[in-house]
């Protein structure tokens, strides 16, 4: 940062004006009454007038309105040290962010407020007075302007010096830190006592008037990235040449760490080892060279400089259970000439992925064979990414794998049947031009291998093959329309329909006979963020046709007789079912097969308090066809 430089008087000739943010200064000559040190008041010529809003202003209340009104108080005081007398009705004109004064023993004395921000604020002065430098041959006086910068700085209305705005000011959280900065760059404390204040640091001013700007670049998990940028003008070849130089400097837990051990402590300790791989990938180099660059921490990694603007970041994307994934992020910068000869930068950014299984990199058609869990998932994986054109783009997720947009999770996998569930997450923008996150939902199903739909979902072959049709054809008296196109996954038992917005059934296949078969549905609504299920529904089928409890029987006549010993078993059981009665309905009861015979079901409510849940009485196959 450029050191402030006094505004000298000389400077200001006839025609200075100002006009910003309420504050004005024009040139007119008139006489004032103006205190002196001693308590007498002296008539003096004055060459400007400041008005605030319109309204006459004396340096006493210069900023006692407007946009530094906050701190007129602390602007006094300085003036005050400055001036060695308490700012009255001296001679002055407003500057950006502060004003200029001049006393009427001549020179000047120049306020900056250079920084501002919640219960920080620092200030600069410059004063320019003329002192004698020696006598010419005739013995007369001669003369220099002698130029004197000061800094002062406040926490909450208190002056600090550079030990106490460190452990309270912006950097208050990492002082240790930034303590160990500033004593390794500067061995005697007289030379880091002038600073400021900036926005996420302090400026440090050395004797030479060389400014370092030191800034938290990260700070967050006891890891800390902090940067140093000195700058200054340095004359050489009858010219003022710019000389910047930047530094970065990396604490873990308090311990400074190079790029190879960044993460030798904390969450991601166990990503060390993979992450050098990876960043040695992306550098071009190798893991032993990795010291010799820079870094800074991220979030979940690091960025590392390479040349002008360029980096290169790494972020630690996965690691669990010997799958590890990476992003490598390149970004370059490239400044053209365009038609009308003005430069025009541009910036590319590449992203690359890497994956690990066992510290060994894996391709994604690898990424989870073996004797994984999702093993049996791979190959439909596979298939979905190549569905989505998300080859080489994906990276482990803890259930499955995402790219960007796209999460791919497993929501089911056994030996025949797999289902993926493809989330798709975008920026969108409504008619008001207001952005929104919107997300999609839909499912990829694989049985043997091979992509199946709802109507087909048992597959051609296996245990469940026979229960397709029916199945579909349960699902039908539930969702009236456009079942064909509906989204589904595998369960253990069957299978989960999306029906609606905010719904889905669950099907489950609860005996899958030869010729007999029994299902259940339940219907889920999303009330309150969560996912209610309701009373479920029970079908029974023999062939093709669905049975009911009558229609089950070997014989209809034995249908009187069963009825009235079903009544007789529950009246004689007044301990399982309470509210049974001689007229308790039988003959509406659903039914369903099992290995054993059939089972007819009295709901929660009917012959039993709720909460003793469903009632079953079972008949044997000798009672059925």
């Amino acid at each position: 940062m450029e050191k402030p430089t006094a505004v000298k008087a000389a400077a200001t000739s006839t025609g200075y004006s100002y006009d910003k943010n309420g504050f004005k200064t024009v040139t007119q000559s008139h006489d004032v009454d103006v205190k002196q040190p001693d308590g007498s008041t002296k008539k003096e010529s004055h060459k400007y007038t400041n008005t605030y809003n319109g309204k006459a202003v004396t340096l006493a209340n210069a900023y006692s309105e407007g946009i530094l009104s906050k701190q007129a108080s602390l602007i006094n005081q300085v003036l005050e040290t400055e001036l060695g007398q308490k700012p009255d009705n001296q001679d002055f004109y407003y500057s950006d962010n502060g004003l200029t004064v001049l006393p009427s023993q001549g020179g000047s004395v120049t306020l900056n407020v250079m920084f501002n921000t919640g219960n920080t604020v620092s200030i600069n002065t410059t004063t320019q007075k003329s002192v004698e430098s020696g006598k010419d041959a005739k013995g007369n006086p001669q003369y220099t302007t002698k130029t004197i910068n000061h800094y002062y700085n406040y926490v909450d209305g208190k002056r600090v010096n550079l030990d106490q705005a460190v452990s309270n000011g912006p950097l208050k959280s990492v002082s240790n830190e930034l303590m160990q900065i500033i004593k390794s760059n500067w061995k005697n404390k007289a030379d880091y006592q002038d600073f400021y204040f900036n926005n996420s640091g302090i400026n440090i001013v050395d004797q030479n008037a060389h400014t370092t700007t030191i800034t938290a670049q990260f700070n967050n998990d006891k890891r800390v990235s902090l940067r140093t940028s000195l700058f200054y003008f340095d004359f050489k070849d009858n010219k003022f040449n710019t000389v910047q130089k930047t530094n970065n400097y990396n604490y873990n837990n308090g311990k400074r760490v190079q790029l190879s051990n960044a993460f030798s402590t904390g969450q991601f300790a166990k990503s060390q080892s993979l992450l050098n791989k990876t960043v040695a990938s992306e550098l071009k180099t190798s893991v032993g060279k990795l010291n010799k660059h820079q870094f800074s921490f991220t979030t979940n990694g690091v960025n590392i400089p390479t040349k002008g603007n360029d980096s290169v970041a790494v972020n630690i994307l996965y690691n669990n259970q010997g799958k590890a994934s990476f992003a490598g992020i390149t970004t370059k910068y490239t400044t053209k000439k365009d038609a009308k000869g003005k430069d025009v930068t541009s910036t590319k950014t590449t992203n690359k992925y890497f994956n690990y299984r066992n510290n060994k990199v894996v391709s994604n058609a690898k990424m989870y064979s073996g004797s994984d869990a999702y093993a049996t998932a791979q190959s439909a994986l596979t298939k979905t990414i190549k569905k989505y054109k998300l080859q080489n783009k994906v990276y482990y997720s803890s259930n499955g794998v995402a790219a960007g947009a796209y999460a791919l999770n497993v929501l089911y996998t056994s030996k025949p049947a797999q289902s993926i569930s493809i989330v798709h997450t975008q920026l969108k923008t409504n008619s008001k031009k207001q952005l929104y996150v919107d997300q999609t939902n839909s499912y990829a199903n694989y049985r043997n291998d091979k992509s199946v739909k709802l109507s087909n979902a048992f597959g051609a072959k296996g245990s469940y093959a026979s229960a397709n049709k029916i199945a579909y054809k349960v699902l039908g008296k539930s969702i009236k329309s456009g079942l064909s196109k509906k989204g589904f996954y595998f369960t253990k038992d069957g299978l989960v329909v999306a029906s609606a917005k905010g719904q889905f059934l669950q099907l489950s296949v609860i005996y899958n006979g030869k010729s007999r078969k029994s299902f259940d549905i339940v219907s889920f609504k999303l009330k309150d963020k969560k996912f209610v299920p309701g009373a479920p529904k029970y079908y029974a089928y023999r062939g093709n046709t669905q049975v009911t409890l009558k229609s089950a029987l070997k014989n209809p006549s034995y249908f009187g007789k069963l009825e009235r010993g079903l009544r007789t078993t529950m009246l004689n059981n007044k301990s399982r079912y309470p509210y049974a009665t001689s007229k308790t309905n039988v003959s509406k009861r659903a039914v369903i097969y099992t290995s054993r015979g059939l089972n007819v079901l009295f709901p929660a409510g009917s012959v039993a308090p709720k909460n003793a849940g469903l009632r079953v009485i079972s008949l044997d196959n000798s009672w059925l066809k």
